[in-house]
């Protein structure tokens, strides 16, 4: 009988042990898995990586600034090279896609009066690697080119020129063009510029915003220009044919960032959000009040519903907080998540109201539409640009140690102004 009871014993023992390892094993089982899965890297080996663009069939085109000159690469959408191009100057802005695949990026280089076909300060077209051809400026081009249709392609550049250009025009002759040509010409002023007639009429107009043009947008439905002079601070909204509609200045204040919304609507990061309707009246203004020291001053992202969203740094005698902030459509803040690390790019944001923003700390936040945080992940360097959603449920990351990594997420579709005539 007490041998019974003492394997009875051991059986009852043994049940107790399985129970908690199984119990052990179900917790384990239930730690949450990543959001993101990383896909494929390509490593551009030098140089840091504009904002990435993406074409219908998914294929990606990086421009790279080398600091003396640049280049730009095709991926496919599996992340192998296609071609690569070198440009004569330095890449500061992403390319535009054009109609068939043709690409336009915009160079900044020393410019030469006497040899503007060495200087760089070009917009080159290509067409699947090959150069088309190309049209020398005046000076740095340090915006990516608007391409508003297949007859109109607009550049801005540091002399103060919005050069408009088109594109059939532009594949006459040698394909190297320039503004017409500019010859020296010595005037009671000094030395002045003199413009030789364009043969092949590729320059179909210029416009003179008398400062240097650091950012250009356009409309949604490709009917407005949206220039932002850095000389007077002011933002410029110019029509396809190159007259001005309105300018709204800010003398004295400094106007970092710009950016439109699906109505027409602009807004500026000076220190203080600023929004303009689109005849260039102001709508209203956000700052915060309890904070010192505080300023918008970053890159602004607004969606489809007019919230724009943008990073924000909490000064204190202390420390610095950082936070990414959304601002409704009637300038009022609507919620606010702390991050860590200074948020110094665009978030994006899928058709679900989901935004994902990288930190200089090397770190991606993503929030839901009211600002809770949905999930963070570490990667193992400092991400820069906006992270780049696909359709088909991809975020592309662009990172300073010249690496682009393609991850599978959670997230929705891009977030996107519905097209003129057609629902979202």
């Amino acid at each position: 009988m007490k041998k019974w009871h003492k394997k009875l014993g051991i059986l009852i023992s043994c049940f107790f042990i399985l129970i908690n390892l199984n119990s052990f094993s179900l917790a384990k089982g239930k730690k949450k898995k990543s959001p993101t899965k990383k896909l494929w890297e390509f490593d551009v080996e030098n140089g840091v990586i504009n904002q990435p663009v993406f074409d219908h069939r998914g294929n990606i085109f990086l421009s790279v600034d080398s600091g003396l000159d640049g280049k730009l690469i095709s991926l496919s959408k599996h992340g192998k090279k296609r071609w690569e191009f070198a440009t004569k100057g330095r890449l500061l802005a992403p390319p535009a896609i054009g109609k068939k695949n043709q690409l336009y990026i915009g160079d900044a280089g020393d410019y030469s009066f006497s040899s503007p076909e060495k200087s760089g300060n070009s917009i080159y077209a290509l067409k699947k690697g090959k150069l088309q051809w190309t049209f020398t400026v005046g000076g740095n081009i340090k915006t990516a080119p608007l391409y508003l249709s297949p007859d109109l392609v607009v550049v801005g550049a540091i002399d103060g020129y919005l050069y408009a250009l088109t594109p059939g025009n532009c594949l006459k002759g040698d394909k190297n063009h320039s503004a017409g040509t500019y010859i020296e010409q010595e005037t009671k002023f000094g030395y002045d510029r003199k413009k030789i007639d364009d043969p092949h009429k590729c320059l179909k107009w210029q416009l003179n915003l008398n400062g240097k043009i650091t950012t250009l947008k356009k409309a949604v439905d490709n009917s407005v220009i949206y220039a932002l002079e850095s000389e007077t601070n002011s933002v410029y909204a110019i029509n396809l044919e190159g007259k001005k509609l309105w300018q709204f200045s800010l003398p004295g204040s400094h106007i970092y960032h710009i950016a439109n919304g699906c109505d027409h609507s602009v807004y500026l990061a000076a220190g203080k959000l600023i929004a303009i309707d689109g005849k260039g009246k102001k709508l209203w203004e956000w700052a915060a009040a309890d904070v010192e020291l505080a300023g918008i001053s970053q890159p602004l992202t607004v969606d489809s519903k007019g919230n724009v969203l943008v990073g924000f740094e909490d000064y204190s005698l202390d420390s610095t907080s950082y936070y990414l902030y959304a601002i409704g459509s009637k300038g009022k803040l609507s919620w606010s998540h702390k991050v860590t690390g200074k948020i110094k790019y665009n978030s994006a944001v899928d058709t679900a109201g989901n935004t994902i923003v990288g930190t200089k700390k090397n770190m991606l936040f993503a929030t839901d539409h009211r600002g809770n945080g949905l999930w963070q992940v570490e990667l193992n360097n400092e991400p820069i640009g906006k992270p780049v959603l696909t359709s088909r449920g991809k975020m592309l990351i662009t990172l300073y140690n010249h690496k682009v990594i393609m991850f599978k997420s959670n997230l929705k579709k891009p977030d996107i102004c519905k097209s003129p005539g057609k629902k979202k």
